[in-house]
């Protein structure tokens, strides 16, 4: 598995060189934060009923009365579609589209630049629109970091990712709020490997509805060929610090799923099948345990994994969409939002 991993990069970085060469990103003078800054950007919320807001702790605080969003909002979301955007077909209606990461194959210019053309299309149909980075979004920066191409400054701005994705708004361990919904996200950066994210979580916020990260949380929908890969232990554990009631990932193609918790119980598992020819799923595993907080944990990587395909079916097959966008319904109760995936 790292020698497929290994060869599949060395190949696309080889083609993103030559678009690397004609497309060097312009540089920006600007202070390098933390990765896990915790003065997070606001996000501009539903409009104000006209009288005066302050911006407090990367919130619009309402002073005098919030504006309230409906009560029932539909949320879809659709991870590491990489560059295969434009095959996911017509895409279900929603309020919020949120993309949770690799929306390319290695994060050229030209890639990044269709994947933001492709979004400028759907601004029509979505309300809000929201991204994180992954891990192959940053594969061309940091071959270009390693170059000199670039420096270290410019890739660590925690707008890099943003100025590049203009028609959405890029949750860098910020928080959103939208239409009544807190939705908190962290993608991926500069100078890390594949596996992990480096993030440490400790700034996902207290009454946070949604959480938005490229890498899994341990244990949930992240068994591999080689065990439990691109997962984090701190995730889960800010997760259960945290409480949120939808938890939104990609990452670990081969472990697509979700689950629905009804009640005290969880309903779903894993839904990728590497081979068209049979209904066995890659790797079932349990659900989360009974006092996990999650109503939805979706798992949407929505693209193949070529070289789990192979292992199953010993066929090399181009990288293509396999999965589709998935729905979730928030409803509004007395006692807060609560979340359910449709089927």
């Amino acid at each position: 598995m790292a020698f497929l991993r290994a060869s599949l990069i060395a190949f696309l970085l080889a083609v993103a060189s030559a678009e690397g060469a004609n497309g060097t990103a312009t540089e920006r003078s600007k202070t390098e934060l933390p990765v896990n800054a915790t003065n997070a950007k606001a996000v501009d919320p539903v409009p104000p009923i006209a009288d005066k807001t302050e911006t407090t702790a990367g919130l619009k605080v309402k002073r005098g009365g919030q504006a309230q969003g409906p009560d029932v909002v539909r949320i879809l979301h659709i991870s590491d579609t990489h560059s295969l955007h434009r095959s996911t077909g017509n895409m279900p209606d929603a309020d919020i589209l949120i993309h949770s990461g690799d929306v390319a194959k290695v994060g050229s210019e030209s890639e990044l630049g269709d994947f933001n053309d492709w979004l400028g299309s759907l601004k029509g149909k979505y309300k809000h629109i929201l991204v994180i980075s992954g891990n192959h979004d940053f594969w061309d920066t940091n071959w270009r970091l390693n170059r000199g191409h670039i420096s270290n400054e410019v890739a660590q701005d925690p707008a890099y990712f943003q100025h590049r994705i203009t028609n959405a708004r890029v949750l860098n361990h910020d928080l959103a709020e939208v239409m009544g919904l807190k939705i908190w996200g962290a993608g991926w950066h500069p100078r890390r490997g594949d596996s992990r994210s480096g993030n440490d979580y400790a700034d996902i916020p207290e009454g946070v509805d949604i959480v938005v990260t490229h890498e899994a949380p341990f244990g949930i929908f992240d068994m591999t060929g080689g065990g439990h890969w691109g997962s984090s232990t701190a995730l889960l554990d800010a997760i259960y610090r945290t409480k949120p009631k939808v938890h939104l990932f990609g990452h670990i193609h081969e472990q697509r799923g979700h689950w629905n918790k009804a009640g005290s119980q969880y309903q779903g598992g894993v839904e990728y099948r590497p081979s068209p020819y049979s209904g066995q799923v890659f790797r079932p595993n349990g659900p989360p345990p009974q006092h996990y907080p999650v109503e939805v944990e979706s798992n949407n990587a929505m693209a193949n994994q070529p070289s789990v395909d192979h292992s199953w079916t010993g066929v090399w097959a181009p990288q293509h969409i396999v999965g589709r966008p998935r729905a979730i319904i928030a409803r509004r109760q007395p006692d807060g939002w609560h979340f359910a995936a449709e089927a």
